[in-house]
């Protein structure tokens, strides 16, 4: 079997169902997976969900698709150091360095607030554009596999702001 929490629920899912593993798999256990990255991706920078409800979005989607789009979104000199400070705060509060992140020109140390201070509506807006033209791959999204042949069981909260309820 296969057991996978958030966005590796979706990719064991997605995983799971290669013709290469038929046969080989029980089942597929799931806690808060995404069908869909990028219906998901949307969901993080609107908050918006399929339904027109609104769910505040978690910031710590936001601070993954910001590492992912860092090099498009701050100036270059600040990538690599914005990539790692980033990591840091996705590690936990205690891995944060305040001494690292003031290195940060004021424009990344922004961006950087926005994700710290939850403003999920402000930094969901600059991330928007990039998610917008970005297309994943369609190994990512569990909806676009085939039908599975054995059983998943698939458990989701209610009010999931990082994987939205309803994927």
């Amino acid at each position: 079997g296969i057991m996978g929490i958030c966005f590796a629920g979706g990719l064991g899912l997605s995983v799971s169902t290669r013709p290469s593993l038929e046969d080989h798999i029980a089942y597929v256990f799931t806690f808060g997976a995404h069908a869909d990255i990028d219906r998901t991706m949307e969901y993080l920078v609107t908050g918006t969900l399929p339904d027109g409800t609104k769910l505040q979005a978690h910031p710590y989607g936001q601070i993954i698709l910001l590492r992912q789009f860092c090099d498009q979104i701050v100036p270059k000199e600040d990538v690599v150091l914005m990539r790692e400070c980033l990591l840091d705060l996705l590690y936990g509060g205690d891995k944060v360095y305040p001494e690292k992140v003031k290195r940060l020109s004021e424009t990344s140390q922004s961006y950087y607030n926005m994700a710290t201070e939850w403003h999920t509506d402000e930094l969901g807006k600059v991330l928007a554009p990039f998610v917008k033209k970005f297309s994943s791959p369609a190994a990512l999204s569990p909806i676009r596999q085939p039908s599975p042949s054995f059983p998943v069981y698939a458990l989701h909260g209610s009010v999931d702001n990082v994987v939205p309820p309803s994927e």
